[in-house]
């Protein structure tokens, strides 16, 4: 476990970029974070990764963390963690799971403690890509024979082997927030598609439906200007109004429901325009 303390302000994490043949593909992963949060600045990382850091906490608390044992999150425990007897804090459990782990089977993003404004515009992907630049300065910083994040106090410069190997962990679940940062960003563009063309189709089966109810009101409505208009050169009317209440009269398009007199002047109106 590394918790994220200050590695934003020693290593900026728009612009560092490690060096050696060893961080050759860790330098390609913080490319592609980067692209994730393009649009956010250092203050804003700085305030996603110390709210990243509340939840892993909040996540790792013995009270809540998945005890049954069917859950994912177990084949994913460290060899040397393997009894119920060892979760006993919060920092215990962390030890235990890597943090990207943690994130991934507890994540409730509506417990993202940070500014509303900031808020709206953070989705789940660019805090896996936040943790994924903290990883990696980490990495740097232990392949460096540098403490960082309250990590393990024994990793001095001396102790070669385990820096190199907890300096590559730190790096692969880096790599591994970065990718599941892609794949849930793509996920999301998949569904919003999805639910794009879902709604397209609603909107044209809609379309379709009113288009034959209109369809059908207009040919039951023509049915009956052409009665109407049958009926109007079967004999002479004083006015308008005779001529119109008469054939309306005759109409009836349901039980004691008759065509209004209105709609009857307006189709004689037209047809004798056009004769």
């Amino acid at each position: 476990m590394a918790k994220f303390t200050d590695q934003f302000d020693r290593h900026d994490p728009f612009s560092f970029l490690p060096s050696g043949i060893a961080f050759t593909w860790p330098a390609i992963l913080l490319r592609d974070a980067r692209v994730l949060l393009n649009g956010f600045d250092k203050a804003e990382l700085i305030e996603l990764a110390q709210a990243v850091e509340k939840l892993l906490t909040a996540y790792a608390d013995p009270k809540d963390f998945p005890f049954e044992k069917e859950h994912w999150i177990w084949t994913r425990a460290k060899p040397e963690w393997l009894t119920d007897s060892d979760f006993k804090s919060s920092g215990s459990i962390r030890d235990a799971f890597e943090d990207l782990n943690i994130f991934l089977a507890m994540h409730d993003h509506s417990k993202l403690d940070v500014n509303p404004s900031l808020k709206a515009r953070t989705e789940e992907w660019h805090l896996l890509a936040t943790m994924a630049i903290w990883k990696l300065i980490d990495s740097w910083n232990i392949a460096h024979g540098q403490v960082v994040g309250k990590f393990n106090p024994s990793l001095t410069r001396s102790n070669k082997d385990i820096r190199s190997f907890e300096a590559t962990s730190l790096a692969m679940e880096a790599q591994a927030c970065c990718s599941s940062a892609l794949q849930i960003k793509e996920r999301a563009r998949y569904l919003a598609d999805l639910n794009a063309v879902r709604d397209h189709r609603e909107k044209q089966k809609k379309k379709t439906v009113a288009k034959k109810g209109a369809d059908a009101r207009s040919k039951k409505y023509e049915t009956y200007r052409e009665k109407a208009i049958a009926l109007a050169n079967s004999r002479k009317f004083d006015s308008q109004d005779e001529e119109a209440r008469w054939i309306s009269d005759k109409l009836e398009y349901a039980p004691e429901k008759f065509v209004p007199m209105s709609s009857i002047k307006t189709w004689l109106r037209k047809y004798r325009k056009k004769v």
